[in-house]
């Protein structure tokens, strides 16, 4: 018989239950979900779309495609196509009838009229979201992620679920949600995502600026967080990330507003409130500025 002679004296036992402290370090990105939906969609044209979210999409069908730096990538049922925020591409589906039209989208979210009889429907599935600073400060990119049996099983589950209630998911489906969005973030390679170590100070102003966007701030409330002189703050904030803690702001500010005309029904004067603007008009004179259109103009041109 095997014997094994064990040296007890010199072993690690926790007999009291508790385990040996180990200090790990992981990423948790605060994932929020904007908008999942399941369209049928006949035409699909749009010049420089960008958005400070992620978007996510699986089209059933083939024949639409995105294009980036004029390299055309196809949307196919074997893979997702994940787009970073803030990263300008062209969207095209829909025959010669369509062809000339920069910017139209013609088609209906499956729960409003059921399945599509029409053979020049293409079932699309999207997903916009956010998962929090620093992770939302990537370059601009766009990955094709191939897909097996088990992501598209978690796929049916949801389009199935679309296509009856938009507005009602269950816990499995809710989960199967998540999983999704985390399974496309793992396709980012490694070199891709914003400086891993970034200092503690900067994230603590990350969360404060978005915490507070509605509130009037300035460089020594910054420095107050940092626990630095604001002048001092505002050197080491610029120095890390190429912008001063105010610009930062303003960026912050006018992406929330353009997720809110996309994502929301409130009037211009509440998104103007929340996102901490004078008042309306100033709000659209700096939204054109930045957005080369007005917000009741970006808000009609919601893109799937």
């Amino acid at each position: 018989m095997f014997s094994l002679n064990l040296d007890m004296d010199n072993l690690n036992i926790y007999r009291d239950g508790s385990l040996p402290h180990v200090e790990q370090r992981m990423h948790q990105p605060n994932v929020q979900i904007l908008r999942c939906s399941y369209w049928a969609l006949q035409a699909w044209n749009h010049n420089n779309l960008h958005s400070p979210y992620w978007r996510l999409y699986w089209n059933r069908q083939a024949g639409a495609r995105v294009i980036r730096n004029e390299v055309a990538h196809e949307l196919a049922p074997d893979r997702l196509l994940l787009i970073g925020p803030n990263t300008p591409f062209t969207s095209r589906l829909g025959g010669e009838r369509w062809s000339e039209e920069s910017n139209i989208l013609v088609g209906y979210p499956f729960h409003e009229r059921g399945l599509p009889q029409a053979d020049d429907l293409v079932g699309h599935f999207f997903v916009h979201f956010t998962i929090g600073q620093p992770y939302d400060s990537i370059e601009p990119c766009l990955y094709e992620l191939p897909i097996g049996d088990e992501v598209l099983g978690e796929i049916a589950l949801l389009t199935k679920a679309l296509g009856s209630n938009r507005n009602q998911f269950d816990h499995r489906q809710s989960f199967a949600l998540q999983a999704l969005i985390h399974y496309s973030l793992t396709g980012v390679p490694q070199s891709d995502w914003p400086e891993a170590q970034i200092d503690a100070r900067i994230l603590r102003t990350f969360s404060y600026i978005d915490e507070h966007l509605s509130q009037p701030l300035r460089n020594e409330d910054f420095g107050k967080v940092a626990n630095m002189s604001a002048n001092a703050f505002t050197r080491l904030f610029k120095m890390k990330t190429g912008i001063t803690p105010l610009a930062y702001l303003n960026q912050r500010r006018l992406e929330k507003a353009s997720i809110l005309l996309h994502h929301s029904d409130l009037t211009l004067d509440d998104i103007a409130e929340q996102c901490g603007f004078l008042d309306r008009n100033y709000f659209s004179r700096v939204f054109q500025k930045c957005f080369k259109v007005g917000p009741a103009t970006y808000r009609k041109n919601r893109a799937v």
